[in-house]
């Protein structure tokens, strides 16, 4: 009795080989764009055109300075020599002449309205007033300077001693007719004379002296004498 046939070959199984082959397709996909990403990152990071730039630095804007206090330091109004022991000059208008003579600050009125009171003077008494360290008061008109505001004069009582009071003048200063003597060098309105502590301001109002240390001073002009 013949049996009946048995089965026929089978055909293999290749559905692991597949899936197989499947996944190191899409390892194989996933390298090359790894190596692709990591080439063209190079590439950018190497091209300096395509290097992005720094951004820019804000800038801190800082309030102007402040302008210092004029200190009158290089002021050419004020003509200072504190090295000088005289000085010699007259008011614009020639009616008021003005002496510095070491420690002391003299100036008389030629022509004025106001009287002070009786001096003990030698000579005449009622047109001059004197500043030193102590304070000011008037003074004689007979007390002697010897200190010229004319140029070339130098010695103008003949003592033999030089005193020079003129080291402030500038040629462009004007000249004024004062005591009955032409050519005397007037100190301009506006501008002052300093000898250490004592200094004296020309100005329209009258000719104004004053010792630096103490505040004390004084005014004179043709109508006004003031102490203070």
């Amino acid at each position: 009795m013949s049996g009946l046939p048995g089965p026929g070959p089978q055909k293999p199984n290749t559905t692991p080989y597949v899936v197989l082959a499947v996944v190191a397709s899409l390892l194989l996909g996933v390298a090359m764009l790894g190596v692709i990403g990591v080439v063209t990152w190079r590439s950018l990071s190497d091209d300096p055109s395509l290097t992005p730039e720094p951004a820019p630095t804000p800038t801190t804007l800082s309030a102007p300075a402040e302008p210092s206090p004029t200190t009158g330091v290089g002021d050419p109004r004020l003509r200072r020599n504190d090295q000088a022991n005289y000085a010699a000059w007259v008011s614009p208008t020639g009616n008021i002449s003005c002496v510095i003579d070491h420690a002391e600050a003299w100036c008389w009125a030629e022509q004025h309205t106001w009287s002070i009171p009786a001096q003990d003077c030698d000579a005449d008494w009622g047109d001059s007033v004197v500043l030193w360290e102590g304070g000011a008061n008037y003074g004689c008109r007979g007390d002697p300077t010897c200190i010229s505001a004319i140029p070339g004069q130098p010695d103008p009582c003949g003592l033999g001693e030089v005193r020079d009071g003129l080291w402030w003048a500038r040629p462009s200063d004007p000249v004024a007719f004062s005591q009955g003597q032409l050519g005397n060098k007037a100190l301009p309105y506006g501008n002052s004379i300093q000898i250490r502590d004592l200094r004296c301001d020309s100005r329209k109002t009258g000719m104004h002296c004053t010792h630096l240390l103490t505040g004390r001073g004084f005014m004179i002009s043709r109508d006004k004498l003031v102490l203070r």
